[in-house]
């Protein structure tokens, strides 16, 4: 379970606690947060944030899908504590 709530903290934070959350898997560190989309595409293929169905933050490989860093933290925070399942299964 992600123990932060993506809101009013930066990406670089978020980010931060999700590796501290999840430490036994090879998540990378966010340290550009203008690359937040690049370091949210990596998460999504790691266990178990790929099994869970945590979605890509983009649309086309030059698209996102989300406003921001925080709408699409959103979405994963919900679908890793188990309060939103992913509707495309």
């Amino acid at each position: 379970m992600i123990s932060v709530y993506p809101k009013y903290i930066s990406a670089k934070y978020w980010a931060a606690t999700v590796c501290d959350d999840y430490s036994d898997f090879p998540i990378p560190t966010l340290h550009d947060e203008t690359k937040w989309a690049v370091w949210a595409q990596n998460l999504v293929s790691i266990e178990p944030f790929a099994s869970k169905g945590v979605p890509s933050p983009y649309k086309s490989t030059k698209e996102l899908a989300f406003e921001n860093w925080e709408e699409w933290a959103k979405k994963a925070y919900m679908i890793m504590s188990g309060q939103e399942e992913d509707k495309s299964l």
